[in-house]
């Protein structure tokens, strides 16, 4: 199964599964545990801290082992050094911040999916954003 996890209003993925976060993250208790062979997850800003560290954690269970795990966001470092060094104007900023609820570095995403078990595949830090692309490993 290919799962996108979603938080408000945004373009899904044809072929994946949405599950919608509005309702609240119980809506993830229906997709069923080592299931997915692909997850998208870019909703993690608009959620607040706890509830995003959950949803990443509960994402991970549903990983088959194998499965891939595409984490997308605001880069918290990187959208203040931006709007430092002028390189984002301040209405720019307050948007980006408009649509947070809480924002996360790379590095503490990257430690997050290392506590539960998950490989880092790849960092992509462009711009004020990440995606970090990691894997469940198969077991030996």
């Amino acid at each position: 199964m290919k799962l996108i996890i979603i938080n408000k209003q945004q373009e899904t993925v044809q072929g994946y599964q949405v599950v919608d976060l509005r309702s609240g993250i119980e809506q993830l208790d229906q997709i069923v545990n080592n299931s997915c062979t692909d997850i998208i997850l870019s909703c993690l800003n608009s959620l607040n801290k706890s509830d995003a560290t959950k949803v990443l954690s509960i994402a991970s269970s549903k990983m088959r082992l194998g499965g891939k795990m595409m984490v997308s966001g605001v880069e918290l470092k990187s959208l203040c050094r931006n709007a430092l060094n002028n390189e984002i104007s301040s209405d720019d900023f307050s948007n980006v911040l408009q649509d947070c609820n809480c924002a996360f570095t790379s590095q503490e995403i990257i430690q997050l999916v290392k506590s539960v078990g998950l490989n880092v595949d790849s960092v992509l830090l462009q711009g004020h954003l990440y995606e970090i692309k990691v894997s469940r490993p198969n077991k030996n």
